[in-house]
C-alpha cells in the first residue's frame, strides 16, 4: 500500500488528536498535483472508491486521506473527491464512540464543505447549503452553526430550490427560542413563517407526488408549531385566513356548540369583526339547541341521572354530595342518557373521584380514576390526580419522613409520567409536579445501605399495593 512520508506526518499527528489541522485551505488541484504521478494518484482513487462503495469508511478513509490534500478535483468529477470525504467524515463520525474523534471528523466534514463550495461556486445553492446543515445536525454539531447554515441556505432559495426540510427544522429549532432571545423576535417569526408558507405551498403543487407530500407534512407541522405562539406574533388577518375555511367545513359536519366554541377562542379579532360576529351567533343558536336537547331528555328519564342533573341544577353545584350520589350510582348501574358520551362520562367519573379524594377515601378514588381512564384513554387527568394521592400518602404509608414516606413518591411518578404520555396537556402539570416532589426521593446513600439499586423494582405497600421503579437522589 502507497504511503508517503508527509501522508505519514500528516495521518499521525492529527487524524484523532485535533480537529483543527483538518481546517484548512485546499488548493483545486487534479491529478497532476500528486507528488507521485497521476498514475499513482489514480490507482490510490480506485482503491479508496472500491472500498467507499463497499462501505469499508475506514479503509476508504485511509486511502482517501492520501489523495485529498493534492487532488482535491480530478477534472473528470470535480466535485467527487470533496463529497466523498464528507460522506466518510459522517459515517466515521457517526459510528465513533470517542467524543475527540468524532469531533475531529466532523470539523472535517465542514472543513470539505467549505473547500468544495470555494472550489466548486455552482455547489453554492439553497439544496447544496441545506443537507451541509442537515449533515451537521446529523452530528450534533454547536445548534447555533446548525441554524445559522440553514438560515443562509434559505438566502439562497432561488424559485422554491430548498428541501422541505429546511423550513420544518429551522421551525422547531427557533420558535422554542422565541421571547428568550432576542435574534428570534417577532419579525424574524412572522419572516420565516412566510418563507415557510411561500415554499410549502409551492411545493404542494409539485408534480412529484412524493415532494409534494412531504411539503404537505412539513406545513402541518409548521402550523402546529407555529401555533404555540400565534397569539404573540400574529394580528386578525392571520387568523382569519386560517380559521374561516375551518369554520365553513365545519359547518357541513353538523357542528356540536364546543366546536364552535373552540373556534370562535381561537379567533383573535375585534368583536365587532363580521366573522366573529358570525361564529358567536352560530355557537349561540348551537348552545342553545343542544341545552333544550339535554334538558328534554333529562325530564323523560326516571332514572339516578337524571336525579343528579336536577339537584346539581337546583344547587348549582354538581359536585355537591347529595347529588355525586347519583351520578355514582348511574354509572354504576350503566343508566347515563344515551347522549352522553365517554369523555363526559370521564369527566364525571373523575368528579367523583375527586369527591372521595377530598373526603380521602383513596382507594375509592383511585378506582373511579381508572373508571375515567376507561371511559378517555387519552386523558391525563385521572393520572395526575392518582399521582398526587400517592405522593400524598407519606404519613399513610409510613411515619410521615424517611425511606417509607419517602417511597411513595416512585408509583407517583409512574403516574405522572403516564399522564405525559397519553395526554400531551398534560406534560406541563406533570412535569411540575415531578420536579416539585424529585427533591424528596430517597438518596442513593439510603437505598445503598438497603442493598436497593437504582432503576430496580420495588413493591410499595400500604393502600398503594404496586410496584415501581427505584429512583434516587444523587
Amino acid at each position: 500500500m502507497y504511503q508517503s512520508k508527509k501522508f505519514l506526518a500528516l495521518f499521525g499527528a492529527t487524524l484523532f488528536i485535533g480537529a483543527t489541522a483538518w481546517a484548512q485551505d485546499y488548493k483545486c488541484t487534479s491529478w497532476e498535483a500528486f507528488p507521485d504521478g497521476t498514475s499513482k494518484a489514480q490507482e490510490i482513487h480506485t482503491i479508496y472508491r472500491d472500498d467507499f462503495r463497499g462501505k469499508n469508511w475506514e479503509a476508504a478513509y485511509k486511502n482517501w486521506s492520501l489523495l485529498i490534500p493534492h487532488v482535491t478535483s480530478p477534472r473528470e468529477a470535480p466535485a467527487r473527491h470533496f463529497e466523498d470525504g464528507i460522506k466518510i467524515c459522517k459515517e466515521l463520525a457517526k459510528a465513533s464512540t470517542d467524543p475527540a474523534q468524532k469531533a475531529a471528523y466532523a470539523k472535517q466534514m465542514l472543513s470539505l464543505y467549505e473547500n468544495l463550495q470555494k472550489c466548486i461556486p455552482a455547489k453554492i445553492t439553497a439544496y447544496e447549503i441545506a443537507y451541509q446543515a442537515y449533515d451537521m445536525q446529523v452530528l450534533q454539531m454547536s445548534m447555533a452553526d446548525v441554524i445559522s447554515t440553514y438560515e443562509r441556505s434559505l438566502s439562497l432559495v432561488k424559485n422554491n430550490d430548498a428541501p422541505y426540510f429546511v423550513y420544518s427544522t429551522l421551525v422547531d429549532a427557533t420558535v422554542p427560542m422565541f421571547g428568550k432571545n432576542e435574534k428570534y423576535n417577532k419579525a424574524y417569526m412572522m419572516d420565516l413563517y412566510n418563507k415557510s408558507k411561500i415554499a410549502c405551498e409551492a411545493g404542494m403543487k409539485s408534480t412529484d407526488a412524493k415532494a409534494a407530500e412531504k411539503f404537505k407534512t412539513a406545513w402541518e407541522s409548521i402550523q402546529a408549531t407555529f401555533a404555540k405562539i400565534e397569539d404573540k406574533i400574529f394580528d386578525c388577518t392571520y387568523y382569519k385566513e386560517k380559521i374561516q375555511p375551518e369554520y365553513e367545513k365545519l359547518l357541513n359536519n353538523n357542528p356540536t356548540a364546543a366546536q364552535v366554541k373552540e373556534m370562535y377562542d381561537r379567533l383573535r379579532c375585534p368583536a365587532e369583526d363580521e366573522l366573529v360576529i358570525k361564529i358567536k351567533a352560530k355557537y349561540i343558536e348551537l348552545k342553545k339547541a343542544e341545552d333544550e336537547g339535554k334538558f328534554n331528555d333529562y325530564f323523560n328519564i326516571a332514572d339516578d341521572y337524571g336525579k343528579y342533573f336536577l339537584l346539581s341544577q337546583r344547587n348549582n353545584e354538581g359536585d355537591a354530595s347529595e347529588s355525586i350520589k347519583y351520578l355514582e350510582k348511574a354509572l354504576e348501574n350503566k343508566t347515563m342518557p344515551d347522549s352522553i358520551s365517554n369523555k363526559e362520562k370521564a369527566i364525571a367519573a373523575y368528579r367523583i373521584a375527586d369527591r372521595y379524594y377530598r373526603n380521602s377515601s383513596y382507594g375509592t378514588a383511585r378506582s373511579w380514576c381508572r373508571r375515567a381512564s376507561d371511559y378517555n384513554p387519552n386523558w391525563g387527568d385521572p393520572y395526575l390526580l392518582v399521582g398526587t394521592m400517592y405522593a400524598s400518602s407519606g404519613k399513610l404509608c409510613g411515619p410521615g419522613t424517611g425511606w417509607d414516606s419517602q417511597v411513595v413518591i416512585w408509583p407517583a411518578m409512574d403516574e405522572w409520567q403516564k399522564a405525559k404520555s397519553v395526554d400531551a396537556g398534560a406534560t406541563d402539570e406533570a412535569n411540575k409536579l415531578i420536579g416539585r416532589y424529585r427533591e424528596y426521593l430517597p438518596t442513593a446513600e439510603e437505598g445503598f445501605q438497603r442493598g436497593i439499586k437504582e432503576g430496580s423494582s420495588y413493591k410499595i405497600d400500604c393502600w398503594i399495593g404496586t410496584s415501581s421503579i427505584v429512583r434516587l437522589k444523587k
